[in-house]
């Protein structure tokens, strides 16, 4: 088991499982101990040990997102989505199933107020990396990989219903993708 020792500070500590925790120090000084490794954290470091492979890591970070929830605020800065979910399961206790590891693993940038109902997080989430969230029994969500949209550009580009198109780019992150086009008025 990890061992922290605190040295007059301000930090924030994430255990959620018996797989990994993970140390912030936005203050002061703290030490990690590990199956014998001691490391001495700096402000503006993360620790993380992983109790599956015996790993112990540091790295500068910037702190605000891990202590955004003393703010009341959810802070996600290209984080995984299967990440997001997990927490937002936890903060709401309910269950969010992501299909798929491509979705899973695709990153998202967004900040929420923690007093913000989940329908209104699961709307934003569905409506900004076009994803399909459906609320299912007992207050739970899945979500798949929604096309609809992305499709109905393609197509109506292809069959030039959108005029004076010029320039579109494709843009995928893990099979989730968008369309952006371009067009001159006239």
């Amino acid at each position: 088991d990890a061992e922290i020792k605190v040295y007059g500070t301000k930090f924030n500590v994430r255990a959620y499982t018996e797989k990994r925790v993970a140390a912030v120090l936005v203050e002061g000084s703290i030490g990690v101990e590990y199956r014998g490794c001691n490391v001495m954290m700096r402000p503006n470091e993360l620790c993380r040990v992983d109790n599956i492979n015996g790993d112990i890591s540091t790295e500068r970070v910037d702190v605000s997102k891990y202590i955004a929830w003393t703010e009341g605020m959810f802070m996600f800065e290209r984080d995984r989505l299967q990440d997001i979910v997990s927490e937002l399961s936890r903060w709401y206790g309910i269950e969010i199933v992501v299909e798929g590891q491509t979705l899973q693993n695709s990153t998202i940038t967004a900040f929420f107020e923690r007093s913000v109902s989940i329908d209104e997080i699961m709307t934003t989430i569905e409506q900004t990396i076009n994803v399909k969230i459906e609320k299912v029994i007992n207050n739970s969500y899945e979500i798949e990989i929604g096309y609809d949209m992305f499709e109905k550009l393609v197509d109506d580009i292809k069959h030039k219903i959108v005029p004076n198109v010029y320039r579109y780019a494709i843009i995928t992150d893990s099979n989730v993708a968008a369309l952006y086009g371009y067009r001159f008025c006239g």
